[in-house]
């Protein structure tokens, strides 16, 4: 993971949404993270991630070179909203605005009915 995303204005937060097809579609989130600059001694990039406005994980500190996957479990899939928006939001100490490197998001499928006769 070479390159990142970052918010235009340092201060605000890096945010990104999905609409859903029904709120009872659950969902399995994972961001990727991966500090692509040597930071000077003086900075630093700390950040929390909420989903609609509810803490999800933090605080998340890259490291230089080193890859970081924060993900929902399968106890806690994302489920009963229309719209997920997720907010990647700097913390005080942060110097630096949030990265964010790659995302996936997967929808469950339930296969519980055979699809044979």
């Amino acid at each position: 993971m070479s390159t990142a995303v970052t918010s235009v204005n340092a201060s605000a937060p890096l945010q990104f949404y999905w609409d859903a097809d029904d709120v009872n579609d659950q969902y399995y989130l994972y961001l990727y993270f991966n500090e692509v600059e040597e930071l000077a001694a003086s900075e630093t990039r700390a950040f929390n991630i909420t989903v609609n406005e509810k803490f999800w994980y933090g605080p998340v500190i890259p490291t230089y070179r080193a890859a970081y996957t924060v993900y929902s479990n399968s106890a806690t899939p994302l489920t009963g909203a229309a719209r997920y928006q997720v907010s990647l939001s700097k913390t005080e100490n942060s110097s630096l605005p949030p990265i964010l490197n790659a995302v996936e998001i997967y929808k469950i499928k339930d296969f519980s009915e055979s699809e044979t006769a």
